[in-house]
């Protein structure tokens, strides 16, 4: 983790906790128009913008956690897609 946005993350992180929270209480009271489930991947096929806290977040957990050729693999990828 990038240790000078270590506060930042717990901060967003708690913030997601919240959000997560709200969401699931909408849910639950609209769930005849609410259609979202666990694993569900329907929304990522809408364009959606990433606030710089959420792109850094991100890109931190993925520097830790994706190493050697996976992670040439997806960088590449994403290259290509970007273009």
């Amino acid at each position: 983790m990038i240790p000078e946005l270590e506060h930042v993350f717990k901060k967003y992180e708690a913030f997601v906790e919240q959000l997560d929270g709200v969401f699931e209480g909408v849910r639950q009271q609209y769930s005849d128009c609410v259609k979202c489930k666990l694993e569900c991947s329907d929304c990522c096929h809408a364009l959606f913008d990433l606030s710089l806290v959420e792109a850094l977040y991100i890109n931190s957990h993925f520097l830790e956690t994706v190493t050697g050729a996976k992670k040439s693999e997806i960088l590449d990828n994403a290259n290509t897609v970007d273009r």
